[in-house]
């Protein structure tokens, strides 16, 4: 506990009843005022000092820049903790909370999230254009502050608490300061509506934690004008499933926080960026070692075309509609080792500029590949070569002998020589009980 001993205290009476706001500073009942510390008290990695009326939070480069705040700094005395959120004159989006315990300061907390919203962006079942709910899950843990950009300051701790009205509709500014465990666009189907709303994505810190127990299931679902300029990856250390994170983020494009990202712990990737049609970030060095599922992942991510050559899908068992309708993605595949893949149901079905060989793939648990290029074709303009490779490759030993039977194989449009070997190998796997759909022999 810290405590300045050459601090002034001095004792004032307000309105029992109502709420006061000094600078800012919203408390209730009887007050403290901190009127002078002859030095600097030192609270974590943050300076607190003040001559007189002037207080001065100076914060290192991760509390983003110093922070000035001019007025008198009340605490209250009828609570054994008291927690304030105090504005950031110099910069508004980044508000600092101090936590007094006794009339003690004890702490001082950092930013958590920092978005703007455009109240003007309605949809059906939403607030209006002029409200705004903040997507909290009932099985979420919450206790935070939260500035909603119009001078309004509101102390959060349960689910169902969390929408605010504007005087006037517009561009907003919100930053919340505590803890927020739980955050999902598609939570409430009665403000689903609110979704197009977010425009940017600020910052956020380790504090914000969206996944309840450890899944993030929609946690940016639909928000399709929402653009990401926070550089910090989030951390996933207690995360296995990002089950449609992205879904329907249509501003996601390439995002710096993203390339780096360690998401060594998830497991399913299923719908991650579904329907992110403008969304093409670097993810080559993602550690993919624990995932099993990477079912439609980039689905209608239309303009998605980065390497994955170097991901170890090795533990992956469903890649249905993997890429399906990323129509420009075309990039090797080649040493992906998809022995446990069980499932290929329509993986590049409609992606129409993929024409690269998988004749190195060894799909030795895989029993359906139904629609895997229906609308596609894996072979380059004027020639068989990748096709007849792949039935050369999976139609010959060792490989054969390897393949589940009777599997359903989609091949799309793609064509094979009337070479005496291509169509040996192509009816070996005929043999085996393959139900081969293609665009014939040439």
């Amino acid at each position: 506990m810290l405590q300045d001993t050459n601090s002034t205290v001095v004792e004032t009476d307000i309105a029992e009843s109502g709420e006061t706001f000094v600078s800012g500073v919203s408390s209730i009942g009887k007050q403290l005022t901190l009127k002078q510390m002859t030095h600097a008290l030192t609270v974590g990695n943050a300076v607190i000092s003040n001559t007189g009326d002037n207080i001065s939070i100076t914060r290192p480069v991760n509390f983003h820049e110093a922070l000035n705040i001019t007025g008198v700094l009340n605490i209250s005395s009828d609570v054994e903790t008291t927690t304030l959120l105090i504005p950031n004159t110099s910069h508004p989006t980044y508000p600092t909370v101090l936590v007094f315990t006794n009339g003690l300061l004890t702490a001082v907390d950092q930013f958590t999230l920092v978005m703007k919203i455009n109240t003007n962006n309605i949809m059906p079942n939403g607030t209006g254009n002029t409200g705004f709910i903040l997507p909290l899950l009932q099985d979420g843990t919450y206790d935070f502050y939260v500035a909603w950009g119009d001078g309004a300051t509101q102390h959060i701790t349960n689910w169902y608490n969390n929408v605010h009205y504007y005087t006037s509709p517009g561009i907003y500014t919100l930053s919340l300061v505590g803890t927020v465990k739980g955050w999902g666009q598609a939570a409430d189907p009665v403000y689903t509506g609110d979704r197009l709303k977010p425009i940017e994505l600020i910052d956020w810190s380790d504090k914000f934690q969206p996944y309840v127990y450890d899944n993030l299931y929609n946690t940016f679902f639909g928000c399709g004008n929402l653009v990401f300029s926070v550089t910090t990856p989030l951390n996933l250390k207690n995360v296995t499933s990002i089950f449609q994170m992205f879904g329907f983020c249509q501003s996601l494009t390439n995002t710096a926080f993203l390339t780096n990202w360690d998401v060594s712990t998830i497991t399913s990737f299923a719908f991650m960026f579904y329907g992110c049609q403008n969304f093409n970030s670097p993810l080559n060095a993602w550690n993919l070692s624990s995932c099993i599922d990477i079912q439609a992942m980039f689905f209608g991510c239309y303009h998605f075309n980065q390497p994955l050559n170097d991901w170890d899908v090795s533990q992956v068992i469903v890649t249905n509609n993997a890429f399906a309708y990323a129509s420009d993605f075309n990039q090797p595949l080649d040493k992906w080792d998809v022995r446990n893949v069980q499932y290929m149901e329509a993986m590049f079905s409609h992606a129409t500029s993929f024409k690269q060989s998988l004749a190195a793939w060894k799909p030795y648990s895989c029993t359906s590949m139904n629609l895997m290029f229906e609308g596609s074709n894996m072979n380059t303009p004027g020639n068989q070569d990748n096709y007849n490779a792949l039935l050369l490759s999976w139609g010959s030993e060792p490989r054969l002998s390897n393949l589940q039977p009777n599997v359903p194989f989609h091949a799309g449009s793609s064509q094979y020589s009337n070479r005496p070997d291509v169509l040996i190998a192509r009816q070996n796997l005929v043999n085996k009980g393959w139900i081969i759909t293609d665009g014939g022999q040439v």
